[in-house]
């Protein structure tokens, strides 16, 4: 394969992300964008489910939605905002 490749305990191969060797404590920062470049969801991926806070933006770029994951549960509040 071409290109450049930072040194990293991190790879992915077909899809998915290897930590070293023990994809168990793998987690990665997870974005999204809206068509005109602002970000739409920022969050955290651990094992490949939701983990921690993760907002939602509108398209002008303010908060939409806040919310928490444990495991890829939706645990506690739902914040919800209106631009």
């Amino acid at each position: 394969m071409k290109g450049t490749w930072p040194l990293s305990s991190n790879f992915r191969l077909f899809g998915l992300v290897f930590c070293g060797l023990l994809l168990s404590a793998c987690s990665q920062e997870f974005e999204t964008f809206h068509e005109n470049g602002q970000l739409e969801t920022r969050g955290t991926l651990k094992r490949e489910k939701r983990e921690g806070l993760w907002e939602r933006f509108h398209e002008n770029g303010q908060l939409k939605e806040r919310e928490n994951y444990r495991d890829g549960v939706r645990e506690g509040a739902w914040e919800h905002f209106y631009s």
